[in-house]
């Protein structure tokens, strides 16, 4: 095997589980994993002190993601596949310079929120969002 083969198939431990045998995460996602089971969720929507734009959730139904956008960058992105009514996760991105800063967790919840409202189930198969959803457990209905 190859550095570059030897480096891709490295498991980082993690509060999504891995390593378990059942896949991998580069590092990116398991720091927004530790992100989001470690701060809790807040209102992405509330005003804060110290911007002067807020973040907007935007569902954008026929490209099937969500995106966070503050002024006209879109910061974070939620992606998904609609499978008969069922809202299979399977991609949460935040640009670096947002992450660690609670983006994450505020973005997913507020995606949750809204897929609760439209009346989805969903399955997650993105490992920030499972773990976020495993570390508060008021989003364990939308699972099915």
């Amino acid at each position: 095997m190859n550095d570059l083969n030897e480096r891709s198939a490295m498991e980082y431990a993690d509060a999504a589980g891995y390593p378990d045998g059942l896949g991998f995460l580069d590092e990116g996602t398991a720091r927004l994993v530790d992100e989001v089971t470690t701060g809790g969720a807040r209102d992405l929507d509330l005003p804060s002190t110290d911007a002067d734009e807020e973040v907007a959730v935007l569902h954008r139904v026929d490209e099937q993601r969500f995106v966070a956008v503050l002024g006209d960058r879109e910061i974070a992105t939620i992606a998904y596949h609609d499978e008969g009514g069922r809202y299979v996760i399977y991609h949460t991105y935040v640009e670096p310079a947002f992450r660690g800063r609670g983006v994450a967790a505020d973005f997913i919840a507020d995606v949750l929120d809204d897929i609760r409202e439209i009346g989805r189930p969903i399955t997650p198969v993105c490992p920030v969002v499972a773990a976020f959803i495993a570390s508060d457990p008021r989003y364990a209905d939308l699972v099915r």
